[in-house]
């Protein structure tokens, strides 16, 4: 009939997992199975997992390592940049003060060389003008010693040029 077992005492059917005659062969298959899976994890699932987990620190520990070698690189990089750009600085610095010197010492120089070509000229302007007033009375003299007879000589010709009209208009 059917296979369910029946409490003999109640005459009810019971669970066969509590039935006390099956415990001494369900702790036998535990052991065995637990014996099986204890040897399956501790010689094939732990040695793996113990490899990941191994591998995973070593990746991490290098991945750091190469992590503070590239801030090191970078901060000596930096480093090597500040100082550079600061000489740059500096030698711009420098220069840019040469040049200043340079166009001041040019300036000076220049304005020099006009201030004397300006007094250069005014002497000659001086010279030129002293040379014109010690020339002039010598001039004046001559032009008015040769202008004089000519004026004279036009004075007294239209002197007598208007006494002649005038006496010429008398007597008509």
């Amino acid at each position: 009939m059917s296979d369910v077992k029946v409490d003999s005492a109640a005459g009810q059917p019971g669970i066969p997992q509590l039935d006390i005659t099956a415990f001494p062969n369900q702790i036998f298959w535990l052991i065995i199975f637990f014996g099986i899976l204890f040897v399956f994890i501790s010689r094939v699932a732990l040695p793996r997992i113990e490899s990941i987990q191994i591998a995973r620190k070593d990746r991490i520990r290098e991945d750091l390592d190469e992590a503070e070698w590239a801030a090191a690189e970078s901060e000596t990089l930096r480093e090597k940049t500040q100082q550079t750009l600061a000489e740059a600085r500096s030698k711009a610095e420098e220069r840019g003060t040469e040049a200043r010197m340079r166009i001041r010492e040019l300036q000076e120089a220049e304005t020099a060389r006009v201030a004397g070509e300006i007094a250069a000229m005014g002497n000659e302007s001086e010279h030129k003008i002293a040379a014109i007033r010690a020339a002039a009375p010598a001039q004046i003299q001559e032009i008015v010693s040769s202008s004089v007879p000519d004026i004279v000589e036009l004075i007294l010709s239209s002197g007598t040029t208007k006494s002649a009209e005038g006496a010429g208009s008398a007597r008509g």
